[in-house]
């Protein structure tokens, strides 16, 4: 479909993305997406043009030509497709992408608000020490011998095996 000097990749794209929602979705969404779809695409091909990207201009409107020429076949694809409501759970609910939005606006706000709060210095001490790297004067004695054991070898759950060459400090 995209041959040259046949339309351009991004239109024939955009143009069967449309039709394949056009097709698959319900007789409500198709009469009101319709029109929606052609005054969207006129105001996208207008966005386009005003940053100056006249190829992904042109494929808007070629996407819209196709689908109001009648070469999309629109009608006759909603006669031919399967039993109603097979497709349905191939779009996501409103609620879904509502909750979604709302998650990744407060994920936004949360991460504005921590990345102020260390620039201003005022993260509780626990999360602005550095974990990458430490002088060997600033780290604290620890352990080191034989009597260093791994972290749970002592716990009351399972014994401590004999074969493991672990001796109990």
């Amino acid at each position: 479909a995209a041959a040259r000097p046949g339309p351009a990749l991004r239109g024939v794209d955009r143009a069967h993305g449309l039709r394949t929602f056009l097709v698959n979705c319900g007789t409500v969404s198709f009469l009101l997406g319709l029109p929606r779809i052609a005054v969207l695409a006129v105001a996208r091909a207008s966005g386009f043009l005003l940053l100056r990207r006249f190829s992904d201009a042109h494929a808007e409107l070629g996407a819209l030509r196709y689908l109001l020429s009648g070469r999309a076949r629109l009608l006759a694809g909603r006669a031919a497709r399967p039993v109603r409501g097979v497709v349905r759970g191939l779009f996501t609910s409103r609620i879904t992408r509502l909750r979604n939005t709302i998650r990744g606006a407060s994920a936004h706000l949360i991460r504005r608000r921590v990345e102020a709060d260390l620039a201003l210095g005022r993260l509780p001490e626990d999360d602005a020490r550095r974990a990458a790297w430490s002088l060997p004067s600033e780290v604290e004695r620890r352990v080191v011998g034989p009597a260093a054991l791994p972290a749970g070898v002592l716990s009351r759950r399972r014994p401590v095996r004999a074969t493991g060459g672990l001796r109990r400090p």
